[in-house]
């Protein structure tokens, strides 16, 4: 099956609005299959769990021009601050090793074993380009007798100034003997219930030895939530390790199903949230039919299938959609925040609105300021 997804990154620097470039997807996974002497390569983006809440971190691009963006509201040593504190509340779990673990663990088991591990690109020097050690890399490779090599780079953590979790995999197949690449993706994933506002992350051009770097989305401003940032560490000491749990599944099972080396209902759910992510809405409806034809009661994925109708202007559909939920799940919470939001923000009805926006406060959920705007004004 052959996917094209793009991701167009922005950024909303001291510059005014910076167009990224975009990655694009696309060739043949089926060469994997075929493959008499498969390889891949695995490698974790950076040195740990990422902390990239605040826009002085940020690379940002303006035509030829490459620099940071800064901000006088930005504190800039934000993210050292609080990659203190992730290392603090995941007591030194060495989250790379289980990253490496898992992936290499879920590609070697849906191959039965008959795919062999080797080295990523690693220093370019002595190379004008990196495409230049990357072909003398591949024909290494074929010189060893592997004839497609699987390239896979995982980058994790916190982002932007609302500090949603993200875990982005990055995945490249090539044939050894030509060098030519098959096939390239990148998969998305942020944990965590769909909800009708939320605000999806950007993905860069290009950057590094041939991968795409998580880039926040600063549109909202360039200022860090304090509030979103503490929700990790104080609300909850066990949230950060469980959304990153819950991340590398996703990203596992989106992998796997990408690759058509198994099918299930979590991997075509979470193409469909990359999807959606892409903002391919049309995409992202046939990824989440998917999964609902292999899990029915799959209420994360009908959640999320009822977001993206939202986010395509079908907000009738998408009430209905959650009201078909909230059927079978009265007491969930994510679903009565959605349908609070429509009715507030979408359709201007605060009468409609407030039942579902207090219930899903009463839930536990987060106030939203926009909805509560619109209640005011009843």
């Amino acid at each position: 099956m052959m996917r094209t997804t793009h991701f167009l990154g922005t950024l909303l620097a001291g510059l005014g609005l910076v167009v990224m470039g975009c990655a694009t997807t696309g060739g043949r996974t089926d060469a994997l299959h075929e493959a008499a002497e498969p390889a891949y390569s695995l490698r974790t983006i950076g040195d740990g769990m990422t902390v990239d809440v605040s826009p002085a971190g940020s690379t940002i691009r303006f035509g030829g021009w490459v620099g940071r963006a800064v901000g006088t509201t930005v504190d800039v040593t934000v993210d050292t601050r609080h990659r203190r504190r992730v290392a603090e509340v995941l007591d030194d779990l060495d989250t790379d090793a289980v990253v490496d673990e898992r992936f290499a663990a879920a590609l070697e088991t849906a191959l039965d074993g008959r795919i062999n591990r080797v080295v990523p690109l690693g220093s370019i020097a002595g190379y004008h380009h990196a495409r230049d050690a990357q072909q003398a890399r591949l024909e290494g490779l074929h010189r060893s007798g592997y004839d497609a090599v699987l390239d896979v780079g995982v980058q994790y953590g916190l982002y932007g100034p609302e500090t949603l979790f993200a875990m982005q995999t990055v995945v490249q197949l090539y044939d050894t003997a030509t060098g030519r690449r098959h096939w390239r993706d990148t998969l998305l994933v942020v944990p965590g219930p769909a909800l009708a506002d939320e605000r999806l992350l950007e993905v860069t051009s290009r950057v590094g030895f041939g991968t795409d770097r998580v880039v926040p989305n600063f549109r909202g401003g360039l200022t860090v939530n304090p509030e979103a940032v503490d929700e990790w560490y104080e609300d909850d000491p066990d949230l950060l390790r469980n959304r990153f749990e819950e991340a590398l599944d996703l990203s596992i099972a989106a992998l796997l199903s990408a690759l058509q080396l198994e099918e299930s209902p979590l991997g075509e759910y979470a193409l469909a949230r990359n999807a959606m992510a892409a903002r391919n809405r049309d995409e992202a409806d046939e990824l989440f039919a998917r999964a609902l034809v292999l899990d029915p009661d799959f209420i994360e994925a009908r959640l999320a299938r009822a977001v993206n109708a939202g986010k395509d202007g079908r907000v009738d559909e998408a009430i209905a959609l959650t009201e078909a939920l909230l059927d079978d799940h009265p007491d969930y919470g994510p679903a009565l925040r959605n349908l609070a939001w429509w009715h507030a923000v979408s359709n201007r009805d605060p009468a409609a609105a407030r039942p579902y926006y207090n219930q899903a406060l009463a839930l536990g959920m987060r106030p939203s300021r926009s909805i509560e705007r619109v209640l005011e004004r009843e």
